[in-house]
């Protein structure tokens, strides 16, 4: 894939239009108050302007991810609201390790953490490259 194939490829993951997809509509106070309710208790991080990538993988890497529990879609969000952790400031982006699961419309949830999807967001395909071409 030639310099210009890979620009196109990841600005349309920043870009492109996608599907819509609502999200959560609790305030961030709110949404605190709910996640602190679930069990086991997990850090959490509240986005905005999200993107949920479905990745474009071969058929043997779709089974050894999902044989490892997961699926093969992660969010990159453009803005933290709010990181229980502080480890990712507050209006900055943030992309989330592979889906989990996904609950209650708007919870993302990877090995790690939970991820309210807040407002409205855009569903894409992407390949592994193009993502982590993303810095």
């Amino acid at each position: 894939m030639n310099l210009t194939d890979q620009l196109s490829e990841t600005l349309a993951i920043l870009y492109g239009v996608g599907e819509s997809m609502a999200g959560c509509t609790l305030t961030v106070d709110d949404a605190i108050s709910w996640l602190n309710t679930l069990s086991p208790t997990r850090p959490f991080c509240l986005v905005t302007s999200w993107h949920w990538l479905d990745l474009e993988l071969s058929e043997q890497d779709r089974q050894k991810v999902e044989a490892a529990g997961m699926q093969p879609v992660v969010i990159l969000a453009d803005n933290v609201v709010f990181d229980s952790r502080s480890r990712f400031a507050t209006g900055h982006w943030v992309r989330s390790t592979l889906l989990v699961e996904h609950r209650d419309g708007c919870l993302f949830e990877t090995r790690n953490t939970r991820y309210v999807l807040m407002g409205e967001g855009r569903r894409k395909k992407t390949t592994p490259a193009a993502l982590g071409r993303i810095q």
